[in-house]
């Protein structure tokens, strides 16, 4: 392939070439090398990357929002369900204390229970509008009807949440979801759909683990016992968002209880909306850490994630290969699905005994996007540079017509026998070429032997013609003795298209570029004795 190119160049430079032509040639690879050392340049800082580095920093940015927001909230809930276990727990004692009771009184006893849950209902209420969670519930060591069934997994308590509708007449924020039914009509709030007497803890691992990690010894510090998990208190299949949950404690510091506060899903999407409008798609999720895959069945997601095209049967994500400092996320075919920025947030203080749970936080976009942000940048890119292309090649030839047209026109002139006048090119050669033609014109002498350059100019032009077809000859000899087209056409019996054909190749081979210039090259032939050569 060099060697190739290295002869083209050899045969290039070997040409006779006009001039003009030469200088736009010139100009056009000058520019171009100027053109494509900037964009490579460009291209290698990182200014032109396809939208990569870009899109790097605006996800970036927007994800540092997201972190932020995401710790305060989630830690200021937090600090709300360990006030609600304090102000339960002292709720608690001060009724056992009224009644004379003790905790293990109560399962079983109805009319106590119902009168405990109404006396801790205003505290629940109390802390839930005092908070941005979405419900808050508590759940005892106690239910109503220990010989059921299904009793070792009941267990009493309330669960109250906020509704944007309501009945007339009633409390159109909140729902009542867990509880004794007359303490809701005494508050006037109404009961939802899916309103059970007790709570179900099996499987509820809200619940559960808290007495699986804890057990039944002292806690010492409600601060680090809070639990972060996915929000299934109300038994909902399509529950979405994050409980806080943590115990309650009797004045031994022993657990008769859990309570806690609920983030749901529609409060994280409308929080943590995204706020750049500059990349439509952009989801934010949080999702209980699993490498390398993200469970979206553990996570809750602000934005619209489409993922109508992507398999994904086990509903995970499973982390692919990084671009730049950009992750991209799959499905179970290797398809990216999802490309971004994932970091890990602490919502537990490092001496938890949950803090082995990690949570990801996740800021992406659609793949898709990516692809097609990418291709227009590409697109445009390419499209600016033809552009300037265009412009570049323009410009050298009317650079090149510019430079050499009053050099041309003295050189008729002079030709023809005209006085040139005072003009001077200060281009050695061409003042020679110019001082010759007017000087034989004056004296009327041959130019012969003047000059080795107008025998090498003649014997070139003359080589040149030979090549051309017996009809391209008529035709030429018919452009020197004066002929117009119409006249040609009469005689050579053929169009004016046919004749504009032969005339470019004629042009073509004898390195002339219009009919003017071929005439400049008869009439300097005839004065110089060599037309004969070409026609005897």
């Amino acid at each position: 392939m060099v060697k190739k190119a290295r002869s083209a160049i050899k045969k290039l430079y070997g040409m006779n070439v006009p001039l003009r032509h030469r200088i736009a040639l010139f100009f056009s690879v000058s520019f171009v090398t100027l053109l494509a050392g900037v964009m490579t340049v460009l291209t290698l800082t990182g200014v032109f990357s396809f939208g990569a580095r870009e899109l790097s920093r605006t996800l970036r940015s927007e994800h540092a929002r997201y972190s932020e927001n995401a710790g305060k909230t989630l830690g200021q809930i937090a600090f709300h369900a360990v006030q609600l276990s304090l102000n339960l727990s002292g709720g608690i004692e001060d009724f056992l204390r009224s009644k004379d009771l003790r905790f293990s009184d109560l399962s079983g006893q109805m009319e106590l229970l119902q009168a405990l849950e109404e006396q801790l209902a205003p505290v629940l209420i109390g802390e839930l509008n005092a908070t941005v969670a979405g419900g808050a519930l508590f759940a005892l060591e106690a239910t109503v009807n220990p010989i059921l069934p299904r009793a070792r997994f009941s267990r009493a308590g309330m669960f109250i949440r906020n509704s944007e509708n309501g009945m007339t007449g009633f409390d159109v924020n909140k729902y009542y979801i867990r509880g004794f039914p007359d303490i809701a009509s005494k508050k006037k709030i109404q009961l939802r759909y899916n309103w059970t007497l007790e709570f179900d803890i099996l499987q509820k691992s809200w619940y559960n683990k808290i007495f699986e990690v804890l057990g039944n010894g002292n806690v010492a510090s409600l601060s680090r016992h809070y639990l972060w998990s996915r929000n299934n208190a109300a038994g909902e299949e399509d529950a979405s968002g994050l409980l806080c949950s943590i115990p309650i404690l009797d004045a031994n510091r022993k657990i008769i209880g859990v309570c806690g506060l609920e983030f749901r899903g529609l409060q994280f999407g409308e929080v943590f909306s995204p706020e750049n409008e500059s990349i439509p798609g952009t989801v934010h999720i949080l999702s209980l850490r699993q490498r390398p895959t993200v469970s979206l069945d553990r996570a809750v997601i602000a934005g619209k994630l489409d993922l109508k095209d992507a398999r994904l049967e086990d509903r995970q994500l499973r982390r692919g290969k990084n671009m730049e400092d950009l992750e991209t996320f799959v499905d179970n075919s290797g398809n990216p699905v999802l490309i971004g920025i994932s970091d890990e947030i602490q919502l537990y203080p490092k001496d938890s005994p949950f803090d082995e749970e990690r949570f990801t936080l996740i800021t992406a976009i659609p793949w898709n996007y990516f692809v097609e942000t990418g291709a227009n940048r590409r697109n445009i890119l390419l499209t600016v540079f033809a552009l300037f292309l265009t412009v570049g090649i323009v410009l050298s030839v009317w650079i090149s017509n510019r430079i050499l047209h009053p050099l041309k026109r003295q050189m008729v002139l002079a030709g023809n026998g005209k006085e040139p006048g005072e003009f001077k090119t200060n281009i050695p050669e061409i003042d020679l070429l110019v001082s010759l033609l007017v000087k034989a014109h004056q004296t009327g002498e041959e130019l012969e032997g003047e000059s080795e350059l107008f025998q090498k100019i003649f014997s070139d032009f003359i080589a040149a013609v030979r090549t051309l077809t017996p009809t391209e000859m008529i035709l030429f000899q018919y452009y020197a003795d004066g002929k117009t087209t119409p006249e040609i056409k009469d005689l050579m019996c053929v169009s004016e298209a046919t004749i504009r054909t032969h005339s470019s190749h004629i042009y073509q081979k004898l390195h002339v570029s219009s009919r003017n210039e071929l005439a400049l090259y008869t009439d300097l032939l005839k004065k110089a004795g060599k037309y004969a050569e070409i026609f005897p």
